[in-house]
């Protein structure tokens, strides 16, 4: 039996994302990395780039409509009807909750927003 204390199930995609701090002292620029895997409640990224514990992130990332619906984010049903089959491109903020070598692990905060590309 394993222990898996996940309640969001995670999907492995290999897709790009941009990474920038939030720490608007120090405004580090943005980086390009890749998500290895998501949920709805957040994405874990391979990077070697190394994120404080704690620290405010922004995301940016496309997916398919099919991918944005599996992980089950909120939508307005006029939001599914204009996405449906599209790309669609999210901007997103969390917070790093996880640091090991080679990546983050980031939860989702409630602040994101979707675009039709």
């Amino acid at each position: 039996m394993t222990d898996n204390r996940r309640y969001q199930e995670r999907h492995c995609l290999q897709i790009p994302v941009r990474v920038a701090s939030q720490d608007f002292s120090n405004n580090p620029p943005a980086i390009d990395a890749i998500m290895s895997n998501i949920s709805s409640g957040g994405m874990h990224i391979d990077t070697d780039q190394d994120f404080p514990m704690a620290s405010k992130m922004y995301l940016e990332f496309s997916l398919a409509f099919e991918d944005l619906n599996k992980l089950q984010f909120v939508l307005s049903l006029d939001s599914l009807r204009r996405f449906t089959g599209q790309t669609i491109k999210v901007h997103a903020t969390g917070v790093v909750i996880r640091v090991q070598k080679g990546g983050s692990g980031i939860i989702f905060d409630t602040n994101y927003q979707l675009y039709p590309l």
